[in-house]
């Protein structure tokens, strides 16, 4: 389910819950392949591991791919969405863009663009980092307990921001 659909079909009081179940969910993915490596590390000597036993992880992914993409083909589109479609036109673009929207849209871009930076130093930077290092069981630690911590601040934060609105949210943040 992508963020827009959960916004359109999320009753009011609960969208910020709803919507923060896009971001954990990543989490949680990441989180769920990383025991899975643990797991086939632990079993599998590093030769093995090398040489067949990366192409199992791998086919679990592809599996669990092929159903996420079949289950989006069969969820129809809101009807929010639907009807939006119906009135967006070159000049609907051109009075969106024009006066007080723009910098809110700046905003929305410069904090997808600070949670990206976030993401990558945290899971992709740092244990690549602490791999090179020889601290491997260190990078499944930090790993581990960033996704975790991750998981809580989303939840708890789209849960705050049903509670006391976003813009006080945001602030607070």
């Amino acid at each position: 389910f992508p963020s827009h659909d959960k916004v359109e079909i999320s009753p009011a009081a609960e969208r910020g819950l709803w919507v923060s179940t896009v971001p954990s969910s990543t989490a949680l993915g990441i989180l769920l392949s990383a025991l899975v490596v643990f797991f086939f590390r632990g079993i599998l000597s590093t030769d093995q591991l090398l040489t067949w036993g990366w192409r199992v992880c791998f086919f679990m992914g592809f599996i669990l791919a092929v159903v996420g993409v079949y289950l989006r083909h069969q969820l129809p589109e809101t009807a929010l969405f639907l009807q939006s479609r119906q009135g967006v036109t070159p000049q609907t673009l051109r009075i969106f863009l024009r006066g007080t929207m723009l910098p809110s849209i700046l905003f929305v871009v410069l904090l997808g663009t600070a949670y990206s930076y976030f993401y990558q130093a945290l899971y992709i930077w740092l244990p690549t980092v602490l791999k090179t290092e020889e601290h491997t069981q260190g990078s499944f630690l930090v790993n581990l307990v960033a996704l975790l911590v991750f998981l809580i601040a989303i939840i708890g934060g789209g849960r705050l921001s049903d509670q006391f609105g976003r813009r006080r949210t945001l602030l607070m943040i």
